[in-house]
């Protein structure tokens, strides 16, 4: 478990993606833009969901930034290690397919 202090980025927009975080304690902003945390573009991660990986990854590079809003608790999960679990179990699958739609927006390529 990696612990983010208030403020504290998990990853930024533009750096290579190399996995997710799975929130389980605390809260985190997805913005597309860094100085945007209360603009139409802002979105919460609460516990129970993911950021980062495929859902938020453009071109293998992280398309949006996550800061921790409060104090976060999250487990940070490999890239290949979630691929490897979402193949073998379609009930996880679809779980995180919710998820992403629920957390992503649909042009997150625009600059």
């Amino acid at each position: 478990m990696n612990q983010f202090q208030n403020g504290q980025m998990l990853f930024a927009k533009g750096n290579p993606c190399f996995g997710s975080y799975c929130i389980s304690q605390g809260l985190v902003f997805i913005t597309k833009h860094e100085d945007d945390f209360l603009g139409e573009d802002a979105k919460f991660a609460r516990p129970g969901e993911l950021v980062g990986g495929e859902m938020h990854e453009v071109a293998g590079e992280n398309a949006v930034n996550a800061v921790a809003a409060q104090d976060t608790v999250a487990c940070f999960i490999d890239k290949k290690c979630l691929s490897r679990l979402l193949n073998s179990a379609s009930h996880i699958q679809r779980r995180t397919l919710d998820l992403s739609a629920r957390n992503s927006w649909p042009n997150l390529d625009s600059k």
